[in-house]
């Protein structure tokens, strides 16, 4: 049909749909274009039909290679035995578990449908390394894929010898595979994946480095430095075990009073630092180095920190954690119910610590304690609602917890904070402060008993930094004894019923 011939409503419709395509061809001459949605990321949440291709058809398979033991996220290749790619892949399972639960603290990109679909490869070998001098494991990046090694050959550490190894670089792929390398200094990569290789372990465990020799690459450079030459990135050597210790003291030591500073500092930077990462991931790998600790930043300081104060922590791993001496025989529901109440005087510690102190007279000291019991009632009303800035502290379990974990806040201080109250009685193995003095707090609980349960934290001479934790089991009718001027019962004593009115 010659264009003479055209009827009007073709006419508008041809102009309507020119028009309709110039918004998106100027945006893509200046490149403002929106990523196309045939592109893969782990920025878009969208839900997708799942990708079956990358989903395993048989969990274990075998041949004359080897056995091959298949999940969505990893694979387990072995030439050995059919039990060393079961045992491998239990403790991958674990390690990628471990790591997952770490970063809920900061993303929730893992947690998206069908993330990371077989970005972990692990191959047992054992047969002869081709390089004399390469290390037992060998970790490597290519593309989204984390691929790992392990010679088990005779000469080489067994397959167990080589567990800290696997489950470190298990934890990184996780973070590759969320492109959390493209945002993060590398020490925290690093750290975190090292730190929960170690999770768990005694002290006496050696570091996961000692198969990995100094300055030997993890893989994922092209994320995050610059090319000195054409076939060179200015790739500073990483000392693996440095890093593992230093985010292992931020997350744990000092009884974890880093940690909420540490995941609020890597939020903070993964969230700012992803949309200039998506847009120097386009340029060739390695020409714009991204996930650099710049100097001055939250996390820089830490790292100085830790820089600092690791040497003291590993001479005493306990320090900054109260001493807790449980009676030789004591009830067990007893003891527990003990623990969790230290766990709130931790915090509460560092509430009133960061609070300004009152300075009050002797003749004052009634009153003063009055102020300071409404004060800590206030304290933890706020920590059950969550109103309160992110503290850490470690739990009664030895885990991690931030005071903006609600549900275990929650069951940790009953609902809006009613568990637990200011001791509205002296315990009598307390002292009263009075002066210069702050006063330190004081916790009161009814347990099932009908007892009250007191606790507070005293000053430790011999070890300043480890306050001792103090409990005392009084009758319940003993703070009404007390009002009324008559005397206590004993510690532990039974008190008769009221009779009815």
């Amino acid at each position: 049909m010659s264009i003479d011939r055209l009827s009007r409503r073709q006419w508008s419709g041809a102009v309507a749909g020119l028009l309709a395509g110039l918004p998106p061809l100027f945006a893509q001459v200046n490149g403002l274009a929106a990523e196309p949605s045939s592109f893969r990321s782990v920025k878009d949440v969208r839900q997708r039909i799942p990708d079956e291709l990358d989903r395993p058809v048989n969990r274990v398979t075998s041949s004359h290679r080897g056995w091959e033991i298949r999940e969505d996220q990893y694979t387990i290749a072995a030439n050995t035995s059919l039990a060393d790619a079961e045992w491998a892949a239990a403790e991958v399972g674990r390690a990628r578990a471990e790591m997952a639960a770490l970063a809920d603290r900061f993303t929730q990109v893992h947690r998206a449908a069908d993330f990371g679909l077989n970005s972990l490869q692990v191959v047992i070998d054992g047969e002869q390394a081709r390089e004399r001098d390469a290390p037992p494991t060998t970790l490597n990046v290519v593309g989204i894929q984390t691929q790992v090694l392990i010679n088990v050959s005779p000469g080489q550490p067994r397959l167990a010898q080589q567990r800290l190894r696997l489950r470190q670089a298990t934890a990184f792929s996780l973070l590759h595979a969320a492109e959390l390398d493209a945002t993060l200094p590398a020490w925290v990569v690093l750290g975190m994946a090292g730190h929960v290789a170690r999770a768990g372990e005694p002290d006496s465990v050696p570091l996961p480095g000692e198969f990995a020799p100094a300055g030997v690459s993890v893989g994922g450079e092209q994320w995050r430095f610059a090319r000195t030459a054409a076939d060179r990135l200015a790739a500073p050597p990483e000392d693996l075990d440095r890093a593992a210790l230093a985010v292992e003291y931020l997350l744990t030591g000092d009884d974890a009073v880093h940690a909420a500073a540490l995941l609020s500092a890597i939020q903070a930077t993964n969230a700012g630092q992803r949309g200039q990462a998506s847009r120097r991931i386009n340029s060739p790998p390695g020409n714009e180095g991204v996930g650099v600790d710049e100097p001055g930043s939250v996390l820089a300081q830490l790292a100085k920190q830790a820089e600092r104060e690791v040497p003291a922590w590993r001479k005493d791993p306990l320090r900054g954690q109260p001493e807790f001496k449980p009676e030789a025989g004591a009830d067990p529901a007893l003891v527990a119910a003990e623990r969790e109440m230290l766990v709130v005087l931790k915090l509460l510690r560092r509430l009133t610590a960061a609070a300004p102190s009152r300075t009050v007279a002797k003749r004052e000291e009634q009153s003063s304690r009055a102020r300071a019991g409404t004060r800590i009632d206030e304290f933890l009303q706020q920590l059950a609602t969550g109103s309160l800035p992110a503290l850490s502290t470690l739990d009664a379990d030895g885990q991690l917890l931030l005071s903006t974990d609600r549900q275990r806040m929650q069951a940790l201080l009953g609902w809006n904070g009613q568990k637990y109250r200011a001791a509205r009685q002296m315990p009598s193995g307390a002292k009263a402060t009075g002066g210069e003095s702050p006063m330190p707090p004081q916790l009161e609980t009814r347990l099932p008993s009908g007892q009250v349960l007191i606790g507070w934290l005293a000053d430790n001479p011999e070890s300043p930094l480890r306050p001792r934790a103090k409990f005392e089991v009084v009758a319940s009718r003993s703070r009404l004894a007390d009002r009324r001027g008559g005397a206590a019962p004993a510690a532990g004593a039974s008190t008769p019923a009221p009779s009815a009115p």
